[in-house]
């Protein structure tokens, strides 16, 4: 939980990113390639997935295998990118049977 308190803080100093309110546990919304380049430079993390969210919502999650950090990012159609999770300890769980691959 600190580090992504840490990481969520560190990007709204450097990346110039605004809340969308007065609650600590609102997301923080930004440029989408600056909170990429953040992530990557800072946390070692990439992008390992995405999938649609509805309402022209895309949803990124942001993975450090070697940190075990991860980041979930929200892009609006149109619009900013937000910060809506991130935190430690991510596992990879294999999934037997199961071909890689988009599903529908």
């Amino acid at each position: 939980m600190l580090r992504a308190m840490a990481m969520l803080v560190g990007i709204t100093a450097t990346a110039g990113l605004a809340t969308t309110g007065g609650a600590a546990a609102e997301p923080l919304c930004g440029d989408r390639d600056m909170i990429a380049e953040r992530l990557a430079s800072e946390y070692g993390e990439v992008r390992h997935g995405a999938g649609m969210v509805g309402h022209g919502r895309i949803m990124e999650i942001f993975i450090s295998p070697e940190r075990g950090s991860w980041t979930i990012l929200i892009t609006h159609a149109g619009g900013p990118t937000c910060v809506v999770a991130a935190g430690e300890s991510w596992e990879v769980v294999p999934v037997s049977g199961v071909e890689p691959g988009i599903r529908s």
